[in-house]
């Protein structure tokens, strides 16, 4: 599924939600998930049940958490996870304007000028 996160890079997150203990400190996980949560509760990504459900497969597919554990989370701390995903692959791949097609990030422009990120 391919979800619009358009409005991410419209008004995007004031404070890091990605980074490392070498940028940020023993404290970094907290400190970005605390932020990417308040972005979250600002900003919902995942704004339908299909995106959620959507959501909820890629990340039980990567194999760090246990669906049940996942089905447990909040509606924010899903959309927080999610605003780091995108983080992440902005940080790993560099500004979607300046990728090939062959970058391998899941974030891409469509044709229609919006920004998606494609799960799985």
């Amino acid at each position: 599924m391919e979800i619009n996160i358009t409005a991410y890079f419209a008004n995007g997150p004031k404070e890091p939600v990605y980074g490392s203990i070498s940028q940020y400190g023993q404290g970094a996980g907290a400190y970005t998930y605390g932020n990417a949560k308040e972005y979250a509760s600002t900003c919902d990504l995942l704004d339908t049940p299909e995106k959620v459900e959507a959501f909820k497969a890629y990340a039980a597919s990567m194999g760090a958490w246990e669906r049940e554990e996942i089905d447990a989370w909040s509606h924010e701390e899903l959309v927080a996870l999610f605003v780091q995903f995108i983080a992440a692959d902005m940080a790993e791949n560099g500004p979607i304007e300046d990728r090939t097609d062959d970058c391998g990030g899941e974030c891409f422009k469509g044709d229609n000028g919006e920004y998606y990120y494609l799960l799985g």
